[in-house]
């Protein structure tokens, strides 16, 4: 990251990796920099500024995001959509209260039916809705593949299957849930004769390649899949084998080699042999970061951990390396990881080094 948020007291702007100020430290919030602009917010409104600092697209927005894929979803009084980097309009998206960034393509819209629930639709760069039929998206495509549901007419849950990106139903809505496709396989349940969840997968095809045997599943990170058995956790491998023995608490999904587990309340690391390879000696907490990410992974060759009610991170030796200072904290993400410390917010590299001054 050449520029690096840099806080001044209540104040950001950039710096370099040597700390000198590279744009002053003015504005009450920022995000680092995407695609060539930076979102800054001041006074209540919200613009982006370029490398040198100057204003790109002026500080009227009433709400933005970062950029991605070259366009920002904003909000200007009531004209909701996407502008382009010269601040122009590109997709108008008035007709919905709320629309996410793009990703491969295509972005999420939320619409407010007579409902108490959220719905979500899906649209592609043009702006059209892709969706064919009474359907409801839940995520990003995955693999080609996105997960949807609709009301069943039978009662008020919901029904699940999936479309392709031709926004045509690609795997009937069969199921009583679903999770993404990962690996060439997604997770899927279905009540057994008991009216009891259990949970297989499924191929692209929607042939069923694992059978229903699990309370809970997870999808397949790293060949490997979380599974749940008499209320116990292990994992799985693509054939349906129980490899790593069910007996956890909870676990994490695998990254970097390494997957978090849960015993007797605290938390630490197994290896693709199943082998405790950290010991569980890390306190319980929420799974979620800063800013709403899964936690106990490792990123970058580190993973955050809770002692004594405070962050900090561990290397893959187990070694806490980055001191457990922290209120909060999210995962290494381009060699920097946004932090609160004394209910401040800042950021902090691979070697703990802090991005703020008080």
């Amino acid at each position: 990251m050449d520029q690096i948020p840099y806080r001044v007291k209540n104040k950001w702007g950039f710096c370099n990796s040597n700390r000198d100020i590279t744009i002053k430290c003015v504005y009450d919030e920022i995000e680092p920099f995407k695609e060539g602009l930076a979102l800054v917010k001041m006074n209540s409104k919200y613009g982006f500024i370029n490398n040198s600092g100057q204003i790109a697209i002026s500080l009227n927005l009433d709400y933005a995001k970062s950029f991605s894929e070259e366009v920002s979803s904003v909000k200007i009084d009531k004209k909701i959509g996407f502008i382009n980097k010269y601040g122009e309009f590109v997709i108008d998206c008035s007709k919905y209260r709320a629309v996410h960034s793009f990703k491969d393509g295509y972005a999420i819209y939320i619409i407010n039916p007579d409902s108490e629930w959220e719905f979500h639709g899906i649209i592609n760069k043009q702006g059209e809705n892709i969706v064919k039929g009474d359907f409801y998206v839940m995520d990003y495509f995955s693999e080609g593949m996105v997960p949807v549901h609709k009301e069943s007419k039978s009662s008020t849950r919901f029904d699940y299957g999936f479309i392709d990106k031709t926004g045509n139903i690609k795997i009937p809505c069969i199921y009583q849930g679903v999770g993404k496709f990962s690996n060439d396989l997604a997770p899927v349940c279905l009540y057994d004769p008991n009216w009891i969840y259990k949970w297989g997968f499924i191929n692209k095809q929607g042939e069923i390649i694992i059978n229903f045997y699990f309370e809970k599943a997870g999808g397949f990170f790293e060949e490997l899949a979380r599974v749940r058995m008499d209320k116990k956790w292990g994992f799985i491998n693509k054939q349906g084998y129980v490899v790593i023995k069910c007996e956890y608490e909870d676990v994490g999904d695998f990254s970097e080699g390494f997957a978090s587990v849960k015993l007797n309340g605290l938390w630490g690391f197994i290896n693709k042999k199943g082998e405790i390879v950290i010991a569980c000696i890390f306190l319980d907490d929420k799974r979620y970061d800063i800013d709403g990410n899964s936690l106990f992974y490792f990123s970058e060759n580190l993973a955050c951990v809770k002692i004594n009610n405070r962050w900090g991170f561990i290397n893959k030796e187990g070694k806490l390396v980055i001191e457990n200072i922290y209120d909060k904290q999210s995962n290494f993400i381009n060699g920097f990881s946004k932090v609160s410390f004394k209910s401040q917010l800042g950021y902090i590299n691979t070697e703990g080094i802090q991005y703020w001054e008080d």
